[in-house]
């Protein structure tokens, strides 16, 4: 193996546990601290930060263990390949999607209009999702 495709391999191993571990912990406190407030937004916020966890564990630790480690889980599991295809993608899809519905959310809790206003409780925000 030349030096290049080591060095590669070594920032793809480093770079992506980084981004792994990072965005696990951050994703599990926000988690476990986010609850505490009680506006219309959390609920929204939360279910985006756990879409964002089984993306994580779904797209990237799969590329972690074949790029790095030479295991293979879509050529052993089928059903793995299967759903890692399909969820990975499509968790950061929703992630986006409450994200949007929080703003949206925030928008029409400061709008000046009492028609829009009605819109930002959180019973709204557990019915969009």
């Amino acid at each position: 193996m030349s030096l290049a495709n080591s060095l590669a391999k070594l920032a793809n191993i480093y770079l992506d546990l980084s981004i792994f571990i990072g965005g696990t912990l951050g994703n599990l406190l926000h988690n476990f601290l986010r609850p505490n407030r009680r506006n219309s937004c959390v609920f929204l916020f939360l279910f985006s930060s756990l879409m964002n966890c089984i993306g994580l564990f779904y797209g990237l630790f799969a590329r972690i263990l074949s790029d790095g480690f030479d295991s293979y889980w879509s050529t052993i599991n089928r059903i793995w390949c299967k759903s890692r295809v399909a969820l990975t993608p499509t968790t950061f899809l929703i992630s986006l999607t409450c994200i949007y519905l929080a703003s949206m959310n925030r928008f029409f809790a400061s709008c000046r209009q009492e028609k829009y206003r009605k819109f930002t409780g959180s019973n709204f925000a557990h019915i969009e999702t």
